[in-house]
């Protein structure tokens, strides 16, 4: 079980059982165990480096730094599907792990273009910009993500930092994740073990998730029963809670 603050759950968070679909991140380089390959800024901004000053996966984590006063996009590139609901989602930290919002970092991306120099800074509005929704996750980290509708087939997916960070400020990015569906789910890296896998080189290329599947060494008895119940997320509603249950054996 888990109580969590705000009207909508995020991943479980906790040691246990963690059962979730099979999924792709759609993002290649996304622990910067090698290098960071595939990370650009846009117009000269920031500076990006894999670097082992703060990692939330491996050993490294990317470290942007502000090159010039004003709003900054950091990315990677990816090619989706029209029409299709996507999440984008991202691990970052503050040098003095100080707390993150949407004052500091937002969500940022442009379609159309694989390749920073494909960016008309004249058709970026707030629609680009997107707000995100950001989790402490501990050790000064957090979590943000945001979801939007595919328009074009590829683009460029990653964050965007505000007048807050200040020219020569840098903050850290780790385990981004860009991947299909309206909801965001745990971090996808092929090197994370038994389920994942690369689709290509590692450190290089996508990963991938399989199904998760549990099995039990030993049955406790015959028969049993499964539960659940439902009820409204949001307080002012007034629609009853309600149960169901099913026997098996």
């Amino acid at each position: 079980m888990q109580l969590e603050q705000g009207s909508d759950p995020g991943p479980y968070r906790a040691d246990g059982l963690l059962l979730e679909r099979p999924a792709q991140n759609l993002l290649a380089n996304t622990s910067l165990e090698v290098n960071a390959a595939d990370w650009n800024g846009l117009n000269s901004y920031v500076s990006v480096t894999a670097a082992p000053d703060f990692a939330r996966y491996g050993r490294h984590g990317l470290l942007v730094r502000k090159l010039q006063a004003g709003r900054a996009a950091t990315f990677q590139p990816a090619a989706l599907v029209p029409g299709r609901l996507y999440t984008y989602s991202a691990y970052a930290r503050l040098p003095d792990g100080q707390p993150i919002t949407n004052e500091v970092l937002r969500g940022w991306y442009y379609e159309g273009t694989n390749q920073p120099e494909g960016v008309n800074t004249a058709l970026i509005g707030e629609r680009n910009r997107p707000l995100m929704r950001w989790t402490a996750v501990g050790g000064g980290w957090y979590r943000g993500h945001f979801t939007f509708e595919a328009t074009e087939n590829k683009g460029l997916y990653g964050l965007l930092s505000t007048e807050a960070v200040q020219t020569g400020e840098q903050y850290y990015i780790d385990g981004a994740q860009l991947e299909a569906g309206r909801h965001m789910s745990s971090y996808i890296d092929g090197s994370l073990g038994e389920g994942y896998s690369w689709t290509g080189e590692p450190f290089a290329s996508t990963s991938e998730r399989a199904r998760t599947t549990v099995e039990y060494g030993k049955t406790v008895g015959q028969q049993g029963a499964c539960f659940s119940g439902h009820g409204p997320m949001r307080p002012h509603h007034t629609t009853p809670r309600c149960c169901s249950s099913a026997s098996c054996g």
